[in-house]
């Protein structure tokens, strides 16, 4: 971080830090009840489509119910933040979309489709990249 005189110039740059989780350590993460520690019934679905990952859960104990998301949304859509990033890392680095899909694939990994890449291309990439270099034209 960069300081003068003991205020930072660039506070928020922390940037998140993001992982791949198999499913059984998310299911002993996620499997107790934060409330007392007891069992949870669990389901998970990826009805977001993409990489995000919803659980619910309810405590056998407690009754609580339990919500919880692997990522957050682009405020007023239904676009994961991790799979907008996702996209903008494969646009900006220059790989394939098909070799990107192909390497998750093969790991297991739910991810966008090619569809959803090119949409988020027309809808968020090309804007932010001309709206970042315009001042080239």
């Amino acid at each position: 971080m960069c300081v003068v005189d003991t205020v930072p110039i660039f506070p928020y740059t922390k940037k998140p830090s993001y992982y791949l989780v198999s499913s059984d350590a998310l299911d002993r993460l996620l499997g107790r009840c934060m409330n007392c520690g007891a069992q949870m019934v669990t389901e998970r679905c990826n009805s977001a489509g993409g990489s995000t990952l919803i659980v619910t859960g309810l405590c056998t104990s407690c009754l609580k119910e339990m919500h919880w998301r692997s990522s957050a949304f682009v405020e007023g859509t239904r676009v994961a933040h991790v799979d907008l990033l996702l996209s903008a890392c494969i646009m900006f680095s220059g790989m394939q979309i098909s070799q990107a899909l192909r390497l998750f694939e093969f790991m297991g990994v739910p991810v966008i489709t090619r569809r959803t890449y090119h949409n988020h291309q027309a809808t968020y990439l090309h804007k932010a990249s001309y709206h970042t270099y315009s001042w080239v034209l």
